[in-house]
């Protein structure tokens, strides 16, 4: 009895450690948040990929002119969304590209970085988006 409540236990804390997600309203909002940037990446807004940096990073970094010279052809997640810590997620994606006017296949990896913004229940993201 007392081994099943040891094994028991020791599960639970394990468990607990693989998804610190604090709450299912930021798994939500992040997954909603994920799905919305990749619509955006995919269907030639690229220009709208920059709003979702966090305000003093959008001021360092703000969208280049050329971006209607860019087709994204490929946007895959090849890694789920791993919490950091509290409030903070990252997530990998492959994402392909071309310049339109010479039509040579890139890719590149782009580890992004998620911030939890508890007060607009929004995900902002913390790290530049890449040059394309």
């Amino acid at each position: 009895m007392l081994r099943n409540l040891l094994l028991t236990l020791a599960v639970s804390i394990l468990l607990a450690g693989c998804n610190p997600i604090k709450s299912d309203r930021q798994d939500k909002s992040l997954q909603k948040t994920l799905w919305a940037y990749e619509q955006t990446m995919r269907w030639d807004e690229l220009y709208k990929a920059w709003s979702f940096q966090e305000e003093e990073l959008l001021k360092q970094n703000p969208p280049p002119d050329d971006l209607s010279a860019i087709k994204v052809t490929g946007y895959d997640q090849i890694e789920s969304p791993v919490v950091l810590e509290d409030g903070v997620a990252q997530v990998v994606v492959r994402i392909q590209y071309i310049r339109v006017q010479r039509q040579v296949l890139r890719e590149l990896v782009d580890k992004q970085i998620w911030r939890y913004d508890d007060e607009l229940n929004t995900w902002r993201r913390a790290n530049p988006v890449p040059a394309l």
